[in-house]
Formats: C-alpha cells, structure tokens, sequence
C-alpha cells in the first residue's frame, strides 16, 4: 500500500491548544499509512522544531496580512509537488487558504478541524465558515458546543459534521506524587482577557479570606501579564499567587496544584484542563465552549458561571475543604482522560474518517 499524504495547514505553531493538536495528529500518525507534511502560513513557532525532529517535513508560506492570493497559489503548488491526496486545515485563515489551494491543486479530500466556536455573534465568519464548508468534505467540531454551533448558527450540512475530541499524552501527563503544604489552586494558559484571569484573581481574594495558607499559581505569559500582576497587588494577594510565566516543565508543574483552574469566558475543548485530568487533577472551569463535556460534574470537577468570583471562590472552597472528595475526582479525571482523551484515540478516529473519505473520493491507496 502506498502511503497517503496529508497536510496539516496552521497559522502558525507557537504555544497553544491548536498547535498542539497538530503535533500531537502529526507524531501519532509516525507509524501509519499516512504521511504527513505541516505548512505554517505565517510562522513558524515554538513548536516547529518538535515537527522537525520527527523527521517531518515543515513548509512556511509567509503569508502576507489578510487574505493573500499569492500565498494560495503558492501553497497549491506546493501540494501538488508534495502529492498532497488530505488536507487537513485548523481555522480559519488556514481553512480559507488551505482550503482554495487543495481546491486550486486538485487534493481530493479535504478536512477542516474547528477548534472552538470561532465567534459566533460575528456574521461575516459564521458566512464565511458556511461559505467554506461547502468546499469540504468534513468539519470536525472538537466539542459538542462547537458542533451545535456549525449545525445551528453556520448551517453546516449535518452528513458533513464529525465530531471528534482532542487527545492528550496520557503517558506523558500522569500522576507524580508531590508534597507541598499549602493548599494550592493552579493554572496552565497564556494570559489574556479571553482567559478572563481577573475573575480567577477575584475569586481567590475570596477564597483566602477563608483559607489564609492558600495560593494561586499562574503558569503561562500573555498580553494580560502586567494587568494581572496589577490586579493581584490591589487585592492585596501578592505573596499568595506566583506568576512562572513560560514554563516547559507543565507535567511537573500540574503535579504541585491540589486543583485546576480555568476562568475562561470562550474554550473549544482546553488541552491544559485535559493534561491536568490526565495527571490526575479535579478540575474547576467556567461553563464554556466544552469545558462540561470534559469535566462531566461532578464526576472530575465543578463548573461556575463565567465572570462570576463569587461562585468560582464557592467551587474553590467546596474542593479545597474536602481531601477525599478531590482524591476521587483526580482519580475519576485521569481514568476519564485515559478513556475518551488520549491521543491513541483521537488519531484513531481521524484515521477512521480519512479511510471514509478516501473511499467516498475514491483515492487510490
């Protein structure tokens, strides 16, 4: 059998959920009957140089601001010189290009994975989302918010829709006993006003004027770094919350928090809540984007309201004050993560829907 080649379109691969995703498609793809290739339309990234040691070939196009029709006909070329059969495009710059090169190249299928619900309330992209779903073969939602969102708001065909969740390292992300005395709340996330880290920071003055040993850990940089740091001095946390910034060590910094937190007010499926369940960690998130759906409360964690402290500082509380039931949750969040999270099956199920489209098309393999 021939191999198939498929090509993941990104912006870029700097630090985040997106960019790990396809890293984690690409490396679980090592040992299979595809081979893939990775163009960055933008940049290149942090996470570039894990791509390139799995011997996997990575194409920067230089995109130009906006929407670049030179950077197309570039990038169908480049398909068809590499014998491009998949493409494989996340979001939307790359869905909009990717997606008119492999129309322009003559690729037979293409894939286009939504990673969240890509604002919904703006009506040029849910158009534009519509526009281009009909130039693909399938989108596939990484949550079951984000589906609704293609079936009911952008009207995609229903036969199209695959939902399919992220996966994770579940060998990678486990459990590593700690000790640490104070009772300790933590964060993995870049920082910035989507991530609504100033409800978190609110919701913590509230929970240490219940619990005076306790402390907040943020792990992630962002735009919003001073402003936090700012908030944390006027309500008077400084010396209960740390800022590591950037960290490369994120196994090792989850194993340190007794919970995780997330005060996001839009998530598609969080790769760092899903890390923090594979190492067995109760999760505390706002009631966003498919935060539930991973949690599954009460089953692995709580969720609160977005923008609301006073009921994220109650969930806080309800976990800190009680061991054992955060023993079971951890427990039940890894065994959930291992079950419907890993990255055997989330490789598993595209390796499934690729074999379906390549037989719909009829691709010769």
């Amino acid at each position: 059998m021939s191999m198939i080649v498929v090509a993941h379109v990104a912006y870029n691969l700097k630090i985040g959920g997106l960019e790990r995703v396809v890293v984690n498609l690409v490396r679980g793809s090592i040992d299979s009957p595809y081979r893939c290739v990775v163009v960055c339309l933008e940049q290149e990234g942090e996470l570039a140089d894990e791509i390139k040691a799995l011997g996997v070939p990575l194409f920067n196009m230089s995109k130009k601001d906006g929407w670049d029709w030179n950077c197309i006909f570039r990038l169908a070329r480049r398909f068809h010189k590499e014998g491009v059969q998949i493409v494989h495009t996340h979001n939307i710059a790359a869905h909009f290009h990717g997606g008119i090169a492999a129309l322009l190249a003559g690729v037979p299928v293409r894939v286009h994975t939504k990673h969240g619900r890509d604002y919904p309330d703006i009506k040029k992209r849910v158009l534009l989302n519509r526009v281009l779903s009909w130039f693909t073969h399938a989108i596939v939602p990484v949550s079951d918010n984000a589906r609704d969102v293609a079936l009911e708001i952008e009207k995609v065909n229903p036969s199209k829709i695959h939902r399919i969740w992220n996966g994770v390292d579940t060998e990678q992300y486990r459990p590593e006993p700690t000790t640490h005395k104070q009772p300790t709340i933590g964060t993995v996330a870049r920082l910035s006003p989507e991530k609504d880290q100033k409800t978190m920071l609110a919701a913590f003055r509230l929970v240490l004027d219940e619990l005076p040993d306790a402390r907040l850990v943020f792990a992630g940089d962002g735009e919003s770094a001073a402003e936090l740091r700012e908030t944390a001095a006027k309500l008077a946390l400084t010396g209960h919350v740390d800022f590591l910034g950037m960290r490369t060590d994120i196994r090792e910094v989850l194993n340190t928090f007794d919970l995780f937190t997330l005060s996001s007010i839009t998530e598609g499926i969080s790769m760092t809540i899903l890390e923090a369940m594979a190492c067995g960690l109760p999760v505390v998130a706002t009631d966003v984007g498919g935060n539930k759906e991973i949690i599954h409360p009460p089953e692995c964690g709580l969720t609160a309201p977005a923008r609301d402290p006073r009921a994220l500082a109650e969930a806080y509380l309800t976990l800190l004050r009680d061991p054992a039931r955060r023993a079971a949750m951890g427990t039940a969040a890894r065994e959930r993560a291992m079950q419907h999270f890993s990255v055997e099956t989330m490789v598993k199920a595209y390796s499934t829907l690729y074999e379906q489209l390549l037989e719909e098309n009829l691709v010769a393999a």
